[in-house]
């Protein structure tokens, strides 16, 4: 059996101690099998989350936006094209777990505007296409920038082989 990389008594420093990805010491409660993927968009930093968490077989985005690498928001006005854009994102995401689309439990879809749906849906199964998870859309008031018309949050499952 490994030894306990999370032994709280270890001093900071130590072998026994357990590092996220970037650097930061984390505490003894953390699991050794949990991977925080970042998508490098500049709120992950700013704000302390991560893009994404696999732990074992479980995998969890956070609400997703149609960015790029800067934090610009694509495709204004175009819920389609927002939608594939965070469907990318969340995409990269799942690939750096060694997961995919295939892997989708459920996604959920916040959107403006929940009329048009069916522009959300369609991106959707364009991207998921092996599987058909649960899928939900939810309407909201507003998101922290206004371009935004539509996020996308997955969880995905994949058994470790």
């Amino acid at each position: 059996m490994e030894p306990d990389r999370f032994d709280s008594t270890s001093s900071p420093g130590s072998p026994n101690t357990a590092r996220s990805p970037a650097g930061r010491e984390l505490p003894a409660t953390v699991s050794s099998d949990r991977q925080e993927i970042s998508s490098g968009r500049p709120w992950e930093v700013r704000y302390g989350y991560s893009r994404a968490v696999r732990v074992g077989p479980l995998f969890q985005t956070s609400l997703t936006s149609p960015a790029d690498s800067d934090g610009r928001i694509l495709c204004p006005g175009d819920l389609y094209g927002q939608s594939r854009q965070s469907l990318a994102v969340i995409g990269k995401a799942l690939a750096e777990a060694g997961m995919s689309f295939a892997d989708v439990l459920a996604t959920r879809v916040y959107m403006l505007d929940t009329g048009q749906w069916e522009a959300a849906a369609r991106a959707h199964a364009e991207c998921v296409t092996q599987v058909r998870p649960a899928l939900s859309f939810i309407g909201v008031a507003n998101f922290f920038d206004p371009a935004i018309l539509v996020e996308f949050e997955i969880t995905a499952y994949r058994t470790i082989a």
